[in-house]
């Protein structure tokens, strides 16, 4: 779930520059914040499951 948590550590994670494609199963911020991060938000189908 991509959260205002979530968001806060993603600068500590990679040190990329550009525009970022998280993928998760729901996102709790709204279309201007995510643009504000260039952030595109992908929801993974609830069928996909990890190992």
């Amino acid at each position: 779930m991509l959260t205002s948590r979530v968001l806060a550590e993603l600068p500590g994670i990679t040190d990329h520059a550009g525009p970022v494609v998280v993928y998760g199963e729901s996102c709790r911020l709204g279309p201007s914040r995510l643009a504000e991060h260039n952030i595109t938000f992908k929801q993974i189908p609830y069928d996909v499951k990890a190992l």
